[in-house]
């Protein structure tokens, strides 16, 4: 017995032994700048060709495929849900959530009836690797992780100057949505594509270390393996730490919704991140665990709620803007 448990030991610090050397190696190549801004803006492409493929029509709605590709090979799919009214430009929501979710958001949309008031550009996450993964498998794929994260933000801004530039788009009225994951990317690219539109995010907190271990405990991962990977990888993922960003904002909107259940986000980083802001957000406590692409309930209470914060923040912009005009 004392034997096996010697051999077990072993074990335990040899795979401990070559986690470290890992680690350090990826202290050496995978860690990006302090500057995240910075970062992102050099990593930021020009969007220099764009395919629409036509999907569907109905007496309220056109739907359409989109490819975006930028001048320095980034390429992003994305669902662009259009109106079908006299209008000629609408408010347009921007929204990035999990794993190729883009298509299913785009058509959970044609239950709600007030989406019909606004353009829709729903991504798909850029990443073609497994949806889940253990926590080896996780750090296996890390490097592809990394730059699948570092090119979100990147994704959503080849959106915006998409969106900027279609003609059914009020430029003015461009608001970013964040779901889970796509949270991450949804509050840096709106720091820098825009110093007012409003911004929402959903099922998400600060702190990427905390968020990471919970999330693969969730996973059955052991609390100890889970913190030991979750350290460096959060390092790696410094570029999109909310907790960075959310002092950027500046007296935007922001629109904060979590789940009292959720077992991902824990609470006090759900009240970190709103803390950060230098405006207090609008909140909003669901009694639910996280998002699930399955919960279709959930995700049209998500956008009801979102799509009524939306408004009530663009009636005011306007009656601000006709105030200003006023001589």
């Amino acid at each position: 017995m004392m034997n096996r448990t010697k051999v077990l030991w072993g074990i335990v610090l040899t795979i401990s032994s070559l986690l470290i050397a890992a680690f350090a190696l990826l202290y050496v190549f995978l860690i990006p700048p302090d500057d995240e801004v910075q970062f992102f803006q050099e990593r930021r492409q020009t969007l220099v060709n764009h395919k629409i493929e036509y999907l569907k029509r109905d007496a309220n709605a056109i739907r359409y495929r989109v490819e975006l590709h930028g001048d320095s090979g980034l390429s992003v799919t994305g669902f662009l849900r259009l109106p079908v009214s006299r209008r000629t430009r609408f408010p347009a929501v921007l929204l990035l959530g999990g794993l190729r979710t883009g298509k299913d958001a785009m058509w959970l949309l044609d239950d709600l009836p007030e989406s019909n008031d606004y353009v829709f550009l729903t991504l798909d996450y850029p990443w073609d690797g497994p949806p889940k993964m253990s926590a080896f498998e996780f750090l296996w794929y890390l490097r592809d992780i990394r730059e699948s994260v570092w090119n979100g933000v990147p994704a959503m801004l080849l959106a915006y100057d998409f969106l900027w530039n279609y003609s059914a788009v009020d430029t003015q009225q461009i608001i970013f949505v964040g779901v889970s994951l796509g949270s991450f990317f949804a509050l840096p690219a709106a720091c820098i594509a825009s110093p007012r539109a409003p911004l929402a995010l959903h099922f998400t907190g600060a702190d990427i270390r905390k968020l990471l271990k919970s999330d693969l405990q969730v996973q059955d991962c052991p609390g100890w393996l889970a913190s030991i990977v979750a350290r460096p990888v959060a390092s790696v993922l410094k570029p999109v730490e909310p907790a960075r960003w959310a002092p950027r904002c500046g007296s935007r909107s922001v629109l904060l919704v979590n789940g009292k259940q959720d077992r991902r986000v824990p609470t006090e980083c759900a009240e970190q991140l709103a803390e950060a802001f230098p405006r207090q957000p609008t909140r909003v406590w669901l009694e639910e665990d996280h998002i699930l692409t399955s919960n279709d309930d959930l995700i049209k209470e998500l956008v009801a709620i979102t799509g009524e914060w939306v408004q009530t923040n663009l009636d005011s912009a306007q009656a601000l803007s006709r105030e200003d005009s006023v001589p």
